[in-house]
C-alpha cells in the first residue's frame, strides 16, 4: 500500500511540557519533508497546532477536519491548506479515515484514545488494514498497552492484538514502522 496521506491523532491541551509540542514539531516536519499530506482534527491549538504549522511550514500539505462545534473550542488553523468543517466527531473521525492511508498516534487525551480505538477497532475486525503506529514520548502510550496485555491474559481480546499497531519513540521511525505494520495482515479468529 503507497502512503500518500497519514491522519495525526493527537492533543488539543494547551499546557503541555515542551518537549510534547517539540515531539509534534519534529513530527510535522518529517511529514513535509517525505512529501506526504498531514490529514488531522482541524485546530489550532497544542500538539494539533504544532504539528500543522510545522508541516506547513515546511511545505508540507495539510487537510485539517474540524467539527462545527469545536471550531470556537479548538480554533480553525487558518494556515492549512484545506479546512473542512464537519457536523460532528462521527463526521469527523470517518473523514479522517477516508483522507488517510495510515495513522500516527501522538500523546492525546480522550478525543485522541476515541480515535485509535475506534482504527485499532475497525482493523480488528477487518473494515481496514492500514499502518497504525503509537509514537510513544516518554512511555506515554505504556500504560494503555498493560490494559492490552490484560485483555489478552484475560482472553478479552485476541492474543495477535498487539500486531495490530507498531510502537516508535522518534518520528524519524515511522516510515519504517508503516512498512512493518503493512506486512502483517490480522485476522481476528485465532486458530
Amino acid at each position: 500500500m503507497s502512503i500518500k496521506s497519514i491522519a495525526v491523532y493527537c492533543a488539543a491541551s494547551t499546557r503541555l511540557e515542551t518537549s510534547y509540542t517539540e515531539l509534534a514539531d519534529r513530527t510535522g516536519k518529517e511529514i513535509a519533508k517525505k512529501k506526504k499530506r498531514l490529514a488531522y482534527g482541524g485546530g489550532d491549538t497544542g500538539l494539533m497546532k504544532a504539528v500543522s504549522h510545522s508541516c506547513n511550514e515546511a511545505g508540507g500539505e495539510v487537510l485539517g477536519i474540524i467539527t462545527e462545534h469545536l471550531k470556537d473550542i479548538e480554533r480553525i488553523n487558518h494556515t492549512a491548506d484545506e479546512v473542512r468543517i464537519v457536523q460532528d466527531m462521527q463526521a469527523r473521525k470517518m473523514q479522517m479515515f477516508l483522507e488517510s492511508d495510515a495513522f500516527l498516534i501522538l500523546p492525546g487525551g480522550f478525543g485522541t484514545l476515541e480515535e485509535v480505538s475506534e482504527v485499532l477497532t475497525w482493523k480488528q475486525i477487518g473494515l481496514h488494514t492500514k499502518p497504525i503506529v503509537f509514537l510513544n514520548h516518554k512511555n506515554f502510550w505504556d500504560p494503555l498497552f498493560s490494559v492490552i496485555e490484560k485483555m489478552i491474559e484475560e482472553k478479552m481480546t485476541p492474543v495477535k492484538t498487539p500486531q495490530l499497531y507498531e510502537i516508535i519513540t522518534s518520528p524519524t521511525d515511522m516510515w519504517d514502522a508503516f512498512k512493518k505494520a503493512n506486512q502483517k495482515p490480522f485476522k481476528m479468529h485465532e486458530k
